[in-house]
């Protein structure tokens, strides 16, 4: 099992949007795995750069979204995708250096993360657009 396991409650209703933050479980859940199997350093930076990848991507999809739609609150949560972005890729930058030690804490910062933001600032965007579009 997973260190994550996505819920029918973490949906926001937009398919776009939950597909995703599936996805993002899916993939914290295989860097978790890589590091708890000891599948090695080329096969744990793999999967870390898997994640990191799509963060960015669906970042970039998120917002697009929320600026087709007139989203009031587009720019503060550009800033909170921004400061995940610098708070990991700082973390992920001292693992690559060799602190090691590193690993778990930032696959439970990012799995925190994750649960937190889709719970509360990704679900304003789901009921901004079922509002605007009648849904």
């Amino acid at each position: 099992m997973g260190l994550m396991t996505w819920q029918p409650q973490y949906a926001i209703g937009v398919e776009l949007v939950d597909g995703h933050h599936q996805k993002l479980f899916d993939l914290v859940n295989g860097f978790h795995d890589a590091l708890l199997a000891g599948q090695g350093r080329a096969a744990v930076d793999a999967a870390l750069k898997a994640l990191l990848d799509y963060t960015v991507y669906h970042f970039n999809a998120e917002e697009e979204l929320m600026a087709s739609v007139g989203y009031p609150e587009l720019g503060a949560h550009k800033v909170q995708h921004q400061a995940l972005l610098d708070k990991t890729l700082a973390m992920v930058e001292r693992y690559r250096k060799g602190e090691e030690e590193l690993s778990m804490p930032l696959v439970h910062f990012l799995k925190d993360w994750l649960y937190q933001h889709t719970t509360t600032s990704d679900r304003k965007i789901g009921q901004f657009i079922r509002q605007a579009t009648g849904g």
